[in-house]
């Protein structure tokens, strides 16, 4: 995986809302919820050349595990920027529902007035 890729798949995740990490996470983005401000982070894990795409993981602790791990997307290294981006929108969407089925994303949905 080559810079350009990852630098992509950064400003991707970027327009949807998420913030630049330096260090291993890409990415991270804050959620709101009962037990107060917690972080998702992204990451790119590349397993070299004999493989034609990238995994896109995340990380986010509830209830004591990472309930992001089953929820990876595979990227294909020679995806076209459409395609990429429509793999992102789709990790994304999916961190975003596992965050607001967590428990305490649960509980913070039970808080606000209807």
């Amino acid at each position: 995986m080559n810079q350009d890729f990852e630098a992509a798949v950064s400003r991707a995740l970027q327009e949807l809302e998420w913030s630049v990490e330096e260090g291993s996470a890409i990415c991270s983005k804050t959620y709101f919820v009962a037990t107060g401000p917690k972080i998702a982070f992204a990451y790119l894990m590349d397993f070299g050349d004999a493989e034609d795409s990238v995994l896109l993981t995340g990380v986010y602790y509830s209830e004591g595990r990472n309930i992001l791990e089953p929820w990876p997307v595979s990227i294909p290294k020679d995806a076209t920027v459409a395609q990429m981006r429509g793999l992102v929108a789709l990790f994304a969407s999916r961190v975003d529902a596992r965050v607001a089925d967590s428990y305490a994303g649960r509980l913070m949905r039970k808080r606000k007035p209807t």
